[in-house]
């Protein structure tokens, strides 16, 4: 079959970036019955793959339907040479890795989809208009404390976010806000809290509770300061 470029770009992963959710970047077209592959992604690292940058994680053979979730015993990860291409079912799970390095990470990313009578796959989901910004603005700004518990307030407004917090205990199912600025890439999500740390000297005042999180869509976060996480509603 032929194949068209359908989507092009670069990501680049800075130095102190976390990882990311694991996730897929497009899902099956049926959800009934496995199809042959309708579109690939191609990874070109500009610099070396090394562990302390964060490489791309794949957890194969989660390109199959009914296997999407994440396996820890089926995890690779390819440390490739800069110019390297990593070629991939555009079903795959996989994440970006930590990057523990000084350096940036830049990868050239090429999606390309088969074309049958014409007639070609593209994602209207990750590349819909409506979710990228003009250059230049492209960098959502962190907002003050103050705006960000107003933000939650929005989402649950039966309760204030003292109350929210002091609900919240092992189990209760949460939303984590997204943390997207310079050096930090973090999704964020519907999850479930796992465990709850409280810093010693909590009688104080201004101690920051900081929660553990297993994602509904797969993925952990460790950590998670107290202002970021809000009881879900349907909790």
């Amino acid at each position: 079959e032929d194949a068209l470029l359908v989507h092009k770009g670069c990501f680049l992963s800075l130095p102190g970036s976390e990882s990311q959710v694991y996730h897929q970047d497009g899902l099956h077209l049926n959800k009934k019955v496995h199809k042959p592959c309708h579109a690939v992604n191609v990874f070109i690292p500009l610099i070396d793959y090394e562990m302390s940058n964060g490489p791309t994680e794949f957890c194969l053979g989660t390109h199959y339907l009914g296997r999407e979730n994440f396996v820890k015993e089926m995890v690779y990860t390819p440390c490739v040479t800069a110019g390297t291409p990593i070629i991939f079912d555009y079903r795959l799970g996989h994440r970006g890795l930590k990057n523990v390095s000084d350096v940036t990470r830049p990868v050239v990313y090429l999606t390309y989809s088969a074309v049958k009578s014409g007639k070609e796959f593209r994602d209207e989901v990750n590349f819909s208009r409506k979710r990228y910004k003009k250059l230049g603005d492209f960098v959502e700004k962190k907002l003050p404390r103050g705006e960000r518990l107003k933000k939650r307030r929005k989402v649950n407004p039966a309760a204030s976010s003292q109350e929210q917090n002091a609900c919240i205990g092992v189990g209760s199912v949460v939303v984590v806000e997204s943390r997207m600025w310079p050096g930090v890439n973090k999704e964020g999500g519907v999850g479930r809290v796992t465990n709850i740390h409280i810093p010693e000297g909590s009688e104080a005042e201004g101690f920051v509770k900081k929660y553990d999180i297993t994602y509904v869509l797969g993925g952990k976060e460790e950590m998670v300061e107290e202002e970021y996480v809000s009881l879900s509603v349907d909790e």
